[in-house]
């Protein structure tokens, strides 16, 4: 769709519908007499696209509406989610089956155009490779919030042959797909994910359980190297050819190698906020996600650019306030993934994850896709803390009914 032209449209069209899908899916299950604070964050953001809006034309408007309506799309799957799931009309197995496709559907959306020759390069002169995904660094967090998810069912399945099998196999295609992208964060972060799990587990294991993930790991680095140096070593060595040119020509500054030089863009956003006639308007409430882009873009010679930073790219695009309503809706969340990292280390982990990956490489909080699966994870991460509240609630109520029946015996 993307080669003919009409991607974007489509994929413009598909968020709308679900957008508007879960905003009436919401207020159908919302409880009577609350009113939570997504409500609130969505209606003033709105609003603050028609300040942006206001005496001029209709196509700046519709451009800011599309780019905020991709984070007020992320607040209302959550929202949706909440409140079927707090009237018991859902459960976290429904969270749990779309993740257990995705560690399989997303490899194989990379891999299987790679075999046949089709799909698109992540860089020029066909360096890295992200299959059927024209957006690949949206692509490339998702990939590695599906490498945790498949590790952890990996580990906690070493019992269990079948389902050890399953997530062997997307364990190493995942790895695989990371090499094939060719990116520093894929192979980097994803390093670091798996190095986690080693010590996450491992410390912890008897000897009979490392013996099983220390085979399992020969089997999948042994098949990852055979495949790699015979039929993709030349992928690999250009994406590594690249880096190394870009280290080179960084003149040792480590920050715009790491960076990408979005510490440029962002020193050109900074630059043209100082020279604005409305300094003040703009530190606080911003001049629109559209025209941030225009005068970045501008100072950089593009014809539009963001900081790819989510961070800074709200803050100049909707000032203080704007940082203040999605940072405040997301840091309960962020907040909540650290109470429950050893209850629920996926969902916090994968989350932890992605809110670094927002931090330094942008493409989260602004992409249908990563968006989607940073609300699943806020989705899956309320549930089961939620669970796990009632059942410690529960043994309780059980631990008081037995006290009671034995102080009734002695009595």
């Amino acid at each position: 769709m993307n080669t003919v032209g009409v991607g974007s449209i489509v994929g413009q069209g598909l968020r709308l519908l679900i957008l508007f899908t879960m905003f009436f899916v919401m207020l159908l299950f919302h409880e009577k007499g609350t009113l939570t604070w997504s409500y609130l964050v969505i209606y003033l953001l709105v609003i603050l696209q028609f300040i942006y809006g206001f005496n001029k034309s209709l196509s700046p408007l519709i451009s800011d509406l599309m780019e905020v309506s991709k984070v007020i799309f992320i607040i209302l799957i959550i929202q949706a989610f909440i409140n079927l799931f707090n009237q018991k009309k859902i459960t976290i197995d429904t969270i749990e089956k779309i993740f257990k496709i995705s560690v399989l559907l997303f490899p194989l959306l990379i891999i299987i155009p790679k075999v046949f020759g089709v799909g698109y390069s992540m860089y020029a002169n066909n360096t890295g490779f992200s299959g059927f995904f024209s957006a690949a660094n949206d692509l490339n967090v998702v990939l590695l919030v599906m490498l945790v998810f498949s590790l952890d069912a990996f580990f906690n399945n070493l019992e269990t042959r079948k389902k050890r099998k399953y997530y062997i196999v997307t364990t190493f295609m995942l790895i695989f797909s990371l090499i094939l992208m060719g990116s520093k964060s894929s192979m980097g972060i994803g390093s670091i994910i798996i190095f986690i799990y080693l010590f996450k587990f491992l410390i912890k294991s008897d000897f009979g359980t490392k013996l099983k993930v220390l085979l399992s790991l020969i089997v999948v680095g042994s098949v990852s190297y055979t495949i790699i140096n015979n039929f993709y070593y030349n992928d690999v060595q250009l994406a590594l050819d690249r880096h190394t040119y870009f280290l080179n020509t960084a003149d040792g500054d480590l920050a715009s190698f790491l960076l990408t030089n979005r510490n440029s863009f962002f020193d050109a956003s900074v630059q043209n906020l100082k020279s604005s006639d409305s300094i003040l308007g703009e530190t606080l409430i911003g001049k629109g996600k559209t025209q941030h882009m225009k005068d970045t873009g501008g100072s950089l010679n593009f014809e539009s650019k963001d900081i790819e930073m989510d961070l800074f790219d709200v803050f100049f695009s909707y000032g203080l306030l704007g940082v203040f309503l999605i940072y405040s809706y997301f840091s309960g969340f962020i907040i909540l993934a650290f109470k429950s990292i050893n209850g629920n280390f996926k969902y916090s982990f994968s989350l932890l994850v992605m809110a670094a990956y927002s931090f330094f490489g942008g493409h989260v909080l602004f992409s249908a896709l990563s968006g989607t699966f940073l609300a699943l994870l806020c989705c899956g991460l309320y549930a089961s803390f939620v669970a796990c509240k009632e059942e410690s609630l529960l043994n309780r109520k059980e631990v008081g009914t037995n006290k009671n029946v034995h102080i009734g015996n002695v009595m």
